[in-house]
């Protein structure tokens, strides 16, 4: 995902192609296409996003409650 994210100016990775406001099956797509979307696919599944998350919502948690206490 590093990687993904240094080669394209910080963009993620779409989860979807569509073209003509249409999905495009697996079949019509380009390899970079098909690239694209299973990199999504895998970071979706990673570890260290689902840590990541966990991490975003505790941070949350505990912001929330400095506020409230005020």
């Amino acid at each position: 995902m590093i990687e993904w994210l240094e080669t394209h100016n910080g963009q993620m990775p779409r989860s979807f192609i569509s073209r003509n406001g249409k999905q495009v099956k697996r079949g019509e797509m380009t390899e970079t296409e098909k690239k694209e979307v299973n990199v999504n696919s895998r970071w979706r599944k990673a570890p260290e996003r689902l840590a990541l998350e966990a991490c975003k919502r505790n941070i949350v948690r505990r912001t929330t409650r400095r506020i409230s206490r005020v």
